[in-house]
């Protein structure tokens, strides 16, 4: 008696599909996160504006988060314009929770890291959502995400970081 060969294949279902994009996605978020933190003592690859100015807004607004010390006015910003500083540099959203969230188990370099690249897993999730209840295949599916995906930690290595949540908002 032969064996029936057994095909595997990611495309054969959407649940598979997702799992498998899932599986890559959080690989590579863990291990460029990581990468970053490491390598760089924050997540921002790049030596401009965001490494100078986003990151320590957003650490020292968690840090004043944290301690319930937020006011409208402070010497730690620009000369007392903190509460105008950080609704210009703190996205006040879901993610931002995240990152005050994250920051209480661990250092806040990875948490934000994490935080930010939470944006792209959620915005490629949703834009395979969006592309399954269009009826596309399971292939394009797949492809069509991990496009999306590149694209979108493209814009999150060079793009302002207020504009990183439209990867996140634009599939809805």
């Amino acid at each position: 008696m032969k064996k029936a060969k057994t095909k595997i294949s990611i495309f054969d279902s959407y649940k598979e599909t997702m799992s498998c994009l899932i599986l890559i996605l959080g690989i590579v978020i863990v291990a460029g996160v990581t990468l970053l933190v490491i390598i760089n003592n924050n997540y921002y690859s790049q030596f401009g504006d965001d490494n100078a100015q986003y990151f320590p807004f957003m650490k020292d607004f968690v840090i004043r988060f944290k301690a319930n010390r937020l006011s409208f006015y402070s010497f730690s910003n620009y000369l007392g314009s903190s509460y105008f500083v950080d609704t210009y540099y703190v996205s006040f959203d879901i993610f931002s929770l995240i990152s005050v969230i994250f920051s209480l188990f661990m250092p806040f370099s990875f948490a934000f890291g994490f935080q930010e690249f939470s944006k792209l897993f959620v915005g490629v999730v949703a834009f395979a959502a969006y592309l399954h209840m269009r009826g596309r295949g399971n292939k394009a599916v797949f492809f069509g995400a991990l496009l999306y995906g590149i694209c979108g930690a493209n814009v999150i290595n060079q793009a302002f970081p207020i504009y990183y949540s439209l990867i996140a908002y634009l599939p809805a």
